[in-house]
């Protein structure tokens, strides 16, 4: 979810632990038991990025209002279904009225769920293993669709190759939080990766930051691996959303919930 410190006044009376952008009872529902809760599962970072994703240019609520129809779309945000996906399938989904009807983020879901796969199978790739002798085919961009298969983003349709370096692989390896948490190995340790080893304590909206360098340098290395539609302001809102920074203000009732900073 974008933070933004100019969303209008909460509706609400005497709930001062509430931030401004929790104006109805389903945002506050959501804020009251899911935002900023850790997510680790590869569907539910998978979903959470996608959701992100749609979200550009939006508001949450119409994302939050659409998720359950979002979910149907999308197979339950299964990787494996969703990144089996055609033009058929893109076709389908342009025609559903309960959705976001944007043919650039929809390929761009299809295409982050196939990385999402590959970057399983790297997860286990053996520790002895050389990380320059593994190439990753990556997005170039091209001009029409040729394959009639092909649900890759709009002109970015011909590929060229990288090799992965040892930090690449390092961070796509299973992780364990500092609540023994597990964290498998693929996207989920990949994103958990990049999260700061402090929190912001921010007493007001104005506190919270709209990108760090931390997920600037997430936006930056999912691009380079070949993922779309993941800028820093994004990552930022994903990093809060999934409980990978407490951005709750001093003040609120859900501060620390995640359990995971003092």
């Amino acid at each position: 979810m974008t933070l933004q410190p100019t969303i209008p006044a909460t509706t609400f009376e005497n709930t001062p632990s509430y931030p401004m952008w929790v104006t109805d009872e389903l945002l506050r529902d959501y804020y009251d038991t899911e935002w900023g809760m850790p997510v680790t599962d590869e569907r539910g970072i998978f979903e959470a990025l996608s959701l992100e994703a749609f979200q550009v240019g939006l508001s949450w609520r119409t994302i939050l209002a659409r998720r359950e129809a979002f979910r149907r779309a999308f197979e339950g945000f299964d990787p494996e279904r969703v990144a089996a996906f055609t033009n058929q399938d893109v076709a389908r989904l342009l025609q559903d009225e309960e959705i976001i009807r944007n043919e650039r983020k929809i390929r761009a879901v299809i295409s982050n769920a196939r990385l999402a796969l590959r970057m399983r199978e790297l997860a286990a790739t053996p520790r002895d293993a050389y990380a320059e002798d593994i190439h990753l085919s990556l997005i170039a961009p091209s001009s029409t669709l040729t394959n009639t298969d092909s649900v890759e983003a709009p002109n970015a349709r011909r590929r060229r190759v990288r090799t992965l370096s040892d930090e690449d692989l390092d961070r796509m390896r299973e992780r364990t939080l500092s609540d023994g948490t597990r964290v498998p190995g693929g996207l989920p340790a990949w994103l958990w990766s990049f999260a700061p080893h402090e929190t912001i304590a921010p007493h007001t909206l104005e506190d919270i930051p709209t990108d760090t360098p931390e997920s600037a340098l997430l936006a930056k290395s999912f691009k380079a691996l070949g993922g779309v539609f993941l800028g820093p302001v994004t990552a930022y809102a994903l990093m809060c959303a999934v409980g990978m920074v407490d951005a709750h203000l001093v003040d609120s009732h859900r501060r620390g919930c995640s359990g995971l900073f003092t």
